[in-house]
């Protein structure tokens, strides 16, 4: 996992997963917001998702994902899922939460076994969207099978057998106080904070999205002042502006971008 040029907390990620230091990662914060796609990709804007999948999680042999609505999908490596023994047993995985993550963590037992007796190495990276619903707090109630399911998310994290592996699991939650507490206090799990757009990461964004906008943001050259302005607004916002606008055949002046900054 490498991540030349890529934002911060990219580089955050990398550092500590190639060091050893963590392989479980809380994303919160700006999760929402759309993200510039690295150099090549086929768009210049995506999801988070997207996002980590073209940079992160290229060198990895499987990639799964598990939200409420979809359940458990298998991104990347399904031919190598449908080798697994269970899978040949019962194809599919559950969608309730605790049988779903139970049936991922028995996958990840597998893949170590593999390792352990020399057959092969499976990198596996896992994605828990919307974690702070799928691993709520319950506040002072107690709930077993919640409880069960983060303490097998955790050991994720924090199993030898599995922290031995090339193995990362990223939970994506806006707030992390929303997590369950097991989650959430693990010390084997790095926070990453992904920030709104700052003056340097929206001048980048700019830069990239200049040639699909160019009418519209042909009163701003150098894009420096209008990178000022839009600092800390969402990317999506200033994505959906240049869009209306370019629709509109209405290019940005300075004062639009003085009096729209209050809306963004």
């Amino acid at each position: 996992m490498s991540a030349p040029q890529l934002p911060t907390w990219t580089q955050s990620i990398a550092a500590s997963y190639e060091s050893g230091a963590s392989s479980q990662f809380i994303l919160g914060g700006n999760i929402h917001d759309l993200q510039l796609m690295p150099a090549g990709s086929s768009a210049s804007t995506g999801s988070l998702d997207e996002f980590l999948h073209l940079t992160l999680l290229k060198p990895f042999d499987v990639v799964l994902t598990y939200d409420l609505g979809y359940g458990v999908r298998i991104a990347k490596g399904g031919d190598i899922v449908s080798e697994w023994p269970a899978w040949k047993d019962a194809p599919g995985f559950p969608r309730i939460p605790r049988e779903a993550i139970e049936r991922l963590s028995h996958f990840l037992r597998y893949c170590t076994n593999l390792r352990t007796i020399g057959q092969r190495t499976v990198r596996v990276a896992v994605i828990i969207h919307n974690a702070d619903i799928v691993l709520p707090n319950p506040g002072t109630g107690t709930h077993y099978d919640l409880g069960a399911a983060a303490l097998l998310v955790r050991e994720w994290s924090t199993d030898p057998a599995l922290t031995r592996h090339p193995l990362a699991t990223f939970l994506l939650a806006e707030n992390f106080n929303d997590l369950h507490p097991l989650v959430a206090r693990n010390a084997r799990a790095q926070r990453v904070e992904i920030p709104l757009p700052d003056r340097d990461a929206m001048l980048i964004a700019l830069t990239q999205l200049q040639p699909s906008f160019a009418e519209i943001l042909a009163d701003f050259d150098p894009l420096d002042s209008a990178a000022s302005q839009l600092a800390g607004a969402s990317l999506a916002s200033v994505d959906a502006l240049l869009r209306r606008r370019r629709h509109a055949n209405d290019p940005l002046t300075h004062t639009d971008l003085a009096n729209l900054k209050r809306e963004l």
